[in-house]
């Protein structure tokens, strides 16, 4: 069977300011969808696996609120 080549892999390209930060599938380790969650006093964290401790995280906040 002949090997089929594959096409561009997809890319994602996010423009904060005057920053860009490109992404492709070979460097999206997972994307996740979780909730910010409130600590008892002050402030709040986005739950994530310690798995991803050492890892660049790009955080965004919707307008929107989860019910």
């Amino acid at each position: 069977m002949a090997n089929k080549k594959r096409g561009r892999p997809s890319t994602i390209t996010i423009k904060v300011g005057k920053e860009q930060l490109k992404l492709a599938d070979n460097n999206i380790k997972q994307i996740l969808k979780t909730k910010i969650r409130q600590f008892q006093k002050s402030g709040a964290y986005i739950p994530i696996s310690q798995n991803y401790s050492k890892h660049e995280a790009f955080v965004i906040v919707m307008e929107n609120k989860v019910k």
